[in-house]
């Protein structure tokens, strides 16, 4: 029951507080939107991607045995965020732009057997940082809040690592590029600090690539075979989730 009673406080402050942002209260000085900002906070985000690896096992150069392994993976990552921009205002619009380039580390380990020989691949997979470059419009709710619309460019860094049944291991790198687009809301507290919160929604897509590495064991009845193992890098990459930055401006 004192949980519940706190938690209901906690509530209501909060509510007290939004509406306290946008109505009622002493009249606040029209704040100038204008400048160049610069901020650091955090970001919550999901990470969504496909990828696909595959085992064969020939004998006598002839395939025996192609099995796929794909992989729907889903991962969430909070990491800190670096923001800038500019923002041009008038009394009820504003526009700008904006980059932020979040610090991620997404990693993920995937197992596949290779039927008949008894042996394993592994592959693991790292999607690193991104960095997004956007253009901003919306409206002046009050003095001191406004929200907007945004949308643009980013790219994020990816690593996927194939290896093998023994201390073998070959890597490629690449860099997946999409579109971005979400909305935002801005807080001033005062004429030179705000608030910027945003939810954003991003798809990237890259050429396909892929590593193979492969081993060679004999039969009992000296039948040589072949196993080779193939990753595929993830072609598309879905990103989305919440960032917040306190921001500095300069009006200038």
């Amino acid at each position: 029951m004192e949980t519940t009673t706190k938690l209901a406080i906690g509530v209501s402050a909060l509510c007290c507080l939004a509406s306290a942002a946008f109505a009622g209260g002493p009249d606040i000085p029209m704040i100038d939107m204008n400048g160049f900002h610069i901020g650091l906070g955090f970001g919550y985000k999901s990470y969504t991607y496909d990828q696909v690896g595959t085992v064969t096992v020939t004998t006598n150069g002839g395939t025996v045995l192609s099995v796929l392994h794909p992989v729907s993976a889903s991962i969430t990552q909070f990491g800190p965020v670096g923001e800038l921009g500019y923002t041009f205002a008038s009394d009820w619009w504003i526009a700008g732009v904006k980059a932020q380039y979040q610090y991620d580390n997404v990693r993920s380990v995937h197992i596949m057997d290779a039927p008949l020989v008894g042996s394993n691949y592994s592959y693991r997979t790292r999607l690193g940082s991104h960095l997004t470059a956007m253009l901003l419009a919306g409206i002046k709710v009050n003095e001191a809040n406004a929200v907007y619309l945004e949308a643009g460019y980013s790219t994020v860094w990816g690593k996927t690592t194939l290896f093998g049944p023994g201390p073998v291991a070959v890597s490629m790198k690449n860099r997946l590029n999409g579109g971005i687009a979400g909305i935002g809301w801005r807080h001033y507290f005062m004429n030179n600090v705000f608030l910027d919160l945003s939810y954003d929604y991003a798809l990237y897509r890259s050429k396909s690539n892929s590593v193979t590495l492969s081993s060679a064991t004999a039969s009992a009845e000296g039948t040589a075979i072949g196993v080779s193992g193939t990753v595929q890098n993830p072609k598309r990459v879905a990103i989305n989730g919440i960032t917040a930055t306190v921001n500095y401006l300069f009006n200038i």
